[in-house]
């Protein structure tokens, strides 16, 4: 009662995301999500309500990391200070 057991994947390591509904999980708008990533067992999540929205936001957050990170890895564009 009192333990907790976690699993945790990094954004940037998700490699697939697949929801699960049953006829009623459809219906009434609740399912399951298997979060697999590289190098890590697949996480599955309990029953939760919109796996479709979470899955959604799931890719909406690896987009903006991937996003992110190609801002860094470009130079800036704009021209050095001036030298005083």
């Amino acid at each position: 009662m009192l333990s907790m057991h976690t699993n945790e994947i990094a954004l940037p390591n998700i490699e697939g995301v697949k929801v699960r509904q049953s006829f009623l999980g459809r219906i009434f708008g609740y399912g399951t999500v298997r979060i697999e990533g590289t190098g890590v067992d697949a996480v599955v999540t309990p029953d939760i309500a919109d796996p479709v929205g979470f899955v959604r936001a799931i890719q909406t957050a690896k987009e903006h990391v991937a996003q992110r990170f190609e801002q860094q890895r470009q130079p800036s564009l704009s021209p050095p200070p001036p030298e005083a």
